[in-house]
């Protein structure tokens, strides 16, 4: 009994980890010293938000930007910012919800996070003019969640199954098997959908505007087999194109090059 007691208390220790609020900012600042704005989801939580127009007006167009787990709106905004704000674009980041300095009580890794995508792509679309949209990892995932498009997208180390993703994490940090079912039972039931249903990979095949998938040769949290699932039959989009980052890690690979590879090929689908 005191075994299952214990066992049962470390797998929810482990399960609230996974899904707490990553708050706060901590970035440097730069092209983020713009000052922040607000909007609601529609399931009622304020997301803080940041608008970066070009110095040339008016704006080509407007490009989202989302950002992973634990991290904020700075990401994305300080690393591809640049090159998209010199090309003429608008930039709209955000926070996702329990992150950085929005609402929300947990991090549900994609799933709940598809509704703050959503809403930020309407957003964006008041501003008039095209939209672009840059994910990364759990940005990513949530664009593909989402149901909702933007004129051309990049999607940077996105995983394809939620369940996959968290084993993979939980085996990295060396849980054995009974303890990993446990929390991962235990993370399904802190989701607004059940785990084996969050599946982006899946989505893929609905997809009709330019998309370019990014993935990182050694990441260590989105491994072959999970970037083979976006190219297998069925779930291949005619609109999508993949690219692969020689040597390169989870969120280690924001260089100069890779900005520039992002910003072009927006600039290409976006060109009116």
């Amino acid at each position: 009994m005191a075994l299952l007691v214990l066992y049962g208390g470390a797998s929810e220790l482990a399960a609230r980890h996974l899904t707490a609020p990553r708050t706060g900012l901590s970035r440097p600042r730069s092209l983020s010293e713009a000052p922040p704005s607000s909007f609601v989801t529609a399931d009622g939580l304020r997301l803080a938000s940041l608008r970066v127009d070009p110095p040339a007006s008016p704006a080509r167009g407007t490009v989202v930007l989302a950002h992973g787990v634990g991290n904020d709106r700075r990401l994305l905004v300080d690393t591809v910012g640049p090159a998209l704000k010199d090309r003429g674009y608008r930039l709209f980041a955000f926070d996702f919800r329990a992150h950085g300095e929005s609402e929300g009580d947990r991090t549900t890794l994609g799933s709940a996070e598809a509704r703050d995508v959503a809403e930020a792509l309407q957003q964006a679309r008041q501003f008039g003019g095209p939209v672009g949209f840059v994910g990364f990892s759990m940005g990513a995932v949530a664009y593909l969640l989402s149901g909702s498009e933007a004129d051309a997208a990049v999607l940077d180390s996105p995983y394809a199954s939620l369940r996959g993703a968290l084993s993979s994490r939980l085996g990295r940090a060396g849980l054995i098997s009974p303890l990993s079912a446990g929390v991962l039972a235990r993370v399904s039931a802190r989701l607004p959908t059940p785990l084996d249903t969050v599946r982006p990979a899946g989505r893929v095949a609905h997809l009709t505007r330019p998309t370019l998938f990014l993935f990182a040769e050694f990441d260590q949290w989105v491994p072959r087999e999970a970037r083979e699932a976006y190219t297998r039959e069925g779930t291949v989009c005619v609109s999508c194109e993949q690219e692969l980052l020689p040597g390169e890690t989870h969120g280690g690979h924001f260089s100069t090059a890779w900005a520039q590879r992002v910003a072009s090929f927006l600039d290409a689908k976006l060109d009116p």
